[in-house]
């Protein structure tokens, strides 16, 4: 049974989601698939605001997926078994960054492990953590994988928002010679990443110095300000 308090935020929660489709004609499909579920904020979904609730946390229907560089890496939240094979069929995908890590156990892993051998690309299982700093061996994992991995390449983790969104940065530095704040442009709302939940990503990138740095200087544990 719902309470009077949560009937009221859900009337004026969907007043709002109602306003913002008129717009948008696009997201009614949002509106119509999920007419009575316990939504609970709009977040950004790529190029538009939608609704999601607490059953979706991830967002309603909707993979995340943007290209980092055209041809070469590409980014996403976690794709079903049909999603992944379609993608890499669609931009020629020969490799894979789970961010996520190895999770034989999980149905999701069985289903990426199984499409990605039936079309032999590599998947690389790198456990990346969203709510702290990334340590300095996952790190070293990731720019590995850059160096090693056949392209085109896809990162994910669960949304594609934040372990993602720092992988990506990492690459916009390390492979195509860009500036930090060209790369933190891979952590923004429009791929769903929250500086305010997550802080601990914008933060490496402001302060990354390249790979002698990460080698020779880095530790989480010599920034307390943020969770290691």
């Amino acid at each position: 049974m719902m309470i009077a308090g949560h009937c009221l935020y859900a009337k004026g929660f969907w007043k709002k989601v109602a306003r913002y489709a008129v717009n948008n004609p696009f997201d009614k499909k949002f509106l119509i698939k999920n007419p009575v579920r316990p939504l609970t904020k709009i977040v950004p979904g790529p190029h538009r605001y939608v609704p999601i609730d607490i059953y979706d946390s991830i967002g309603i229907h909707q993979n995340n997926f943007h290209v980092v560089q055209e041809g070469v890496l590409y980014r996403s939240a976690q794709l079903s078994g049909d999603e992944l094979a379609t993608y890499i069929k669609r931009y020629g995908i020969k490799a894979i960054i789970n961010l996520r890590g190895k999770h034989p156990e999980a149905q999701w892993y069985v289903n990426e492990k199984e499409v990605a051998d039936r079309h032999q690309v590599m998947l690389f299982d790198i456990p990346a953590d969203a709510d702290t700093l990334t340590s300095k061996e996952n790190l070293k994992a990731i720019l590995d994988a850059f160096d090693h991995a056949p392209r085109p390449l896809l990162v994910h983790c669960l949304a594609g928002a934040d372990r993602t969104g720092e992988a990506s940065a990492l690459w916009v530095i390390d492979q195509q010679g860009r500036s930090n704040n060209e790369a933190l442009e891979q952590l923004v709302p429009e791929y769903r990443h929250n500086k305010q939940l997550h802080p601990e990503k914008r933060f490496l990138i402001k302060i990354w110095r390249g790979r002698e740095w990460l080698y020779n200087e880095y530790d989480p544990k010599n920034y307390p300000q943020c969770r290691s």
